[in-house]
């Protein structure tokens, strides 16, 4: 192959993957001279090419940067990759139950301001073991009672006070049962 004129000739793509190379002196005329005839005839590829020149000149006198980088790869290659992994889990999972107990504490919050707004809870009194329920009867002026004693349940019917049978005066009272919970 004659080096005065090259038998093959290079895309531009081929050349810009070898502007590194060719900025930093690895490739030079003597041993690649179809790059070179390309570059002399492409007015892009110089643009490359002086542009590759520019940042290899701004990273040489930039050397004190490149030495503290090197410091910061030294520290971050000493911690071994399984303790940074455990060391990331665990902040991930501290944070997460912090987060998740601050969620929590408010949904607890509405829970219990819920409950204490509800009758018979909150500030008021417990409830005694008696509770007596207003229930319709068959006359609307005379209702029915339903007495709750512990696990005992009566219904006290007062209408049948007024009828004298067998002589009975008292409301007439039938057990129902036992609460069984």
């Amino acid at each position: 192959m004659n080096a005065a004129s090259p038998a093959v000739e290079l895309p531009c793509e081929e050349i810009e993957a070898m502007m590194p190379l060719i900025a930093d002196g690895v490739i030079s005329e003597h041993t690649d001279p179809t790059v070179f005839a390309h570059l002399a005839r492409c007015m892009e590829c110089q643009e490359s090419l002086a542009r590759h020149d520019v940042v290899s000149l701004a990273l040489e006198r930039g050397l004190p940067i490149e030495a503290a980088s090197a410091q910061a790869r030294a520290w971050r290659y000493r911690l071994p990759l399984p303790l940074a992994a455990a060391v990331a889990a665990g902040l991930l999972v501290a944070i997460g139950s912090a987060w998740v107990a601050l969620v929590d504490t408010g949904h607890q919050h509405e829970l219990m301001s819920r409950v204490a707004a509800m009758p018979g809870h909150g500030v008021e009194p417990a409830r005694p073991d008696t509770e007596i329920i207003s229930i319709p009867g068959p006359d609307p002026q005379h209702p029915r009672y339903v007495i709750l004693q512990g696990d005992r349940t009566t219904l006290v019917d007062p209408s049948a006070a007024g009828q004298r049978r067998s002589g009975r005066t008292a409301p007439l009272v039938h057990p129902v049962g036992l609460n069984r919970y």
